[in-house]
């Protein structure tokens, strides 16, 4: 994480605007998993008024792999933090996935918003394994002439 040399107004601001953060509305369903989630855009809208309320503006940007999420105060003092971009799939798709998993989270995560969604998570994993059936076998006897 980095800060301006000083943090003492944006501190103040940020004190009063988590009093009025709510979290992020689930307001997707992941069509694979079924699980609901909060969008990028639920997450920004939780977040943008209690900020702007307080002098906050919140920036991202992409540079070289990562995404910058800054919060900026009317002071000039500010937080940020950089997630690297990590890419399951290397195509267009695969890159803007990522960025918009990476804004989501960062977001979230300066903002103390619980993101009670894995979608992230369970669709990295894979499906589950199945699970091995066990039968068991009574043994078999022959009948008649038994060899000893």
């Amino acid at each position: 994480m980095k800060t301006s040399e000083s943090v003492k107004l944006i501190s103040a601001a940020l004190i009063k605007a988590q009093k009025e953060i709510k979290h992020a509305v689930k307001d997707a369903t992941n069509s694979h998993l079924k699980n609901s989630y909060a969008t990028l855009e639920s997450v920004i809208d939780a977040a943008k008024g209690p900020l702007l309320d307080q002098e906050i503006t919140l920036l991202q940007s992409l540079d070289n792999k990562m995404v910058t999420t800054r919060l900026q105060h009317s002071s000039g003092e500010f937080i940020e933090s950089q997630v690297e971009l990590l890419l399951t799939k290397q195509d267009m798709q695969g890159l803007g996935s990522a960025i918009t998993y990476a804004r989501r989270y960062s977001i979230a995560a300066l903002l103390n918003m619980a993101q009670a969604d894995d979608d992230g998570t369970t669709a990295s994993k894979g499906p589950k394994p199945k699970e091995a059936k066990v039968v068991s076998k009574q043994p078999v006897v022959p009948k008649g002439n038994l060899p000893f």
